[in-house]
């Protein structure tokens, strides 16, 4: 078997490589943040739809 060395762009690619982003602990901040995130956009589009659907006040008020 032929042993061949990384070419220049790999090696740099490798040495410049952040292995903490990858780290278990970061992996489920990211996780736990996404989540929040995806939960606060669903409410948001959730209420937009209600209050599309329902509003609060009669729409003759805004005619006047």
């Amino acid at each position: 078997m032929q042993i061949v060395p990384f070419l220049t762009h790999y090696q740099l690619v490798y040495a410049n490589f952040d292995f903490s982003s990858f780290s278990l602990i970061s992996y489920r901040v990211k996780a736990a943040l996404l989540h929040c995130k995806t939960y606060a956009f669903a409410m948001s589009k959730r209420s937009y739809h209600f209050l599309r659907k329902y509003p609060l006040q009669n729409k003759s008020n805004f005619d006047e």
